[in-house]
């Protein structure tokens, strides 16, 4: 019986956490730091300045990551010509090791890099994957999401930081 009581327990949580990260306060403006790329190059944040853009954290052994990629890939696809930017940062220990050959088997068609010391904090901390961040052309921050988000959330976002 204990076991059934905990499956449910779980099984609640996670249908209420999507809800509760809707509400997650916004920080500010996208902190300048600096990710590698799949061929160890650095790239700054900054560097992104002027458009809107999507702030994705994931991992490979993350199964709502995985879901969540052909999402992402379509809004790339949607709004790319609204000057929309998706950046995925990997936070896999293993970096490009196991990040080349997940998107072999899992194409994903927005900018990946890879997670450098520190970048999490400068987000406030990531709790938990996926962690998605939204910035405005101006780099302010307009909204953060923990967990898998319906694509009706991610559109409201897109709509608010392209206008």
């Amino acid at each position: 019986m204990k076991i059934i009581e905990t499956t449910l327990l779980v099984m609640l949580l996670l249908l209420l956490l999507p809800h509760a990260s809707c509400k997650a306060p916004v920080n500010s403006d996208l902190p300048d730091a600096e990710v590698k790329g799949l061929d160890g190059a650095g790239v700054r944040l900054s560097d992104f300045s002027g458009k809107p853009l999507i702030v994705n954290f994931w991992a490979t052994w993350c199964g709502p990551c995985r879901f969540e990629i052909p999402m992402l890939n379509e809004l790339q696809k949607k709004y790319g010509a609204s000057d929309l930017v998706i950046i995925g940062i990997s936070t896999d220990e293993e970096g490009a090791e196991v990040v080349k050959p997940f998107m072999r088997e899992v194409p994903i068609r927005y900018s990946v890099y890879l997670a450098t010391p520190g970048i999490e904090e400068k987000f406030g901390g990531i709790w938990g994957l996926p962690t998605t961040f939204f910035f405005d052309k101006s780099g302010k921050q307009i909204g953060k999401a923990f967990g898998l988000q319906p694509r009706a959330f991610f559109e409201e976002k897109i709509q608010e930081m392209i206008r």
